[in-house]
């Protein structure tokens, strides 16, 4: 469940447990392939593009990701590099831009950063690691749809742009949010929770994707297809990889 209002986090600094209120504020998303191939096997794929009907727009053939993407739209717009310079210059070292704020390294610890280098969410993390999330340490992870993913204490959960926590850190795993959905386990339990934190949807698949324009790439352990927001499989698992539907598009992957 929400809980609104501000909330102190006991953090562990130098061996010493500090208390420390949140007054802080914000923060990233997924890669465009969601379902994970070996090297080996990226070798071997050829790559598509399907239309939300699983029909091809473009058959599996050799072009690299990156002329696809571009061709097709489907650039991974997540990330705006507007500022970095900036904050180069300020001595700080922080990530691509997101909706106006940057994850930054400030002294030993990361926080938040708007494109002005003012500080929007206190220095209060140890780690800061969009790929690896279950690093040890209180991470801040991702910043999407409004909320910021964080770890703490082992636990995942979430901060508005208000710096308050509004999902407690609860979950044993999470995704960020994307197109108002966010995929989490707690215990056995897995599945989507909306802004509030309530279940919405518990699909039975062996992996979820993040859902977007609508769809969520799935994988039933052998090959992946696309779920809608009601849990009904819209397009059959038939391929090897499987990317987020942008403009009506995604990028998709199939082994010869």
């Amino acid at each position: 469940m929400m809980r609104k209002g501000l909330r102190t986090i006991g953090l562990y600094v130098g061996g010493l447990a500090i208390g420390l209120s949140l007054t802080v504020f914000a923060f990233f998303t997924r890669e465009n392939i969601e379902h994970e191939k070996s090297h080996e096997e990226m070798d071997l794929m050829k790559l598509g593009v399907i239309n939300k009907s699983g029909e091809w727009v473009s058959k599996p053939n050799n072009m690299g990701m990156e002329e696809i993407e571009k061709k097709y739209g489907l650039e991974d717009s997540a990330y705006e590099s507007l500022g970095n310079k900036k904050l180069e210059s300020l001595g700080l070292r922080a990530f691509p831009f997101h909706d106006g704020l940057a994850i930054a390294r400030i002294g030993d610890k990361w926080g938040v950063v708007n494109e002005y280098g003012k500080v929007i969410v206190n220095p209060i993390f140890e780690n800061y690691d969009r790929l690896e999330k279950h690093r040890d340490g209180n991470l801040i992870l991702r910043y999407s749809d409004g909320l910021a993913l964080i770890k703490i204490d082992g636990k995942f959960g979430f901060l508005d742009v208000n710096g308050n926590v509004v999902i407690e850190p609860k979950f044993d795993d999470a995704d960020a949010f994307s197109d108002g959905l966010a995929y989490v386990r707690i215990g056995f339990r897995r599945g989507y929770i909306d802004h509030a934190g309530d279940f919405k949807l518990e699909p039975n698949h062996a992996g979820n994707y993040d859902f977007s324009d609508g769809l969520a790439g799935f994988n039933d352990g052998k090959k992946a297809g696309y779920l809608d927001k009601s849990g009904n499989v819209v397009i059959k698992p038939r391929f090897d990889m499987v990317g987020k539907f942008k403009n009506g598009k995604a990028l998709v992957g199939v082994c010869d």
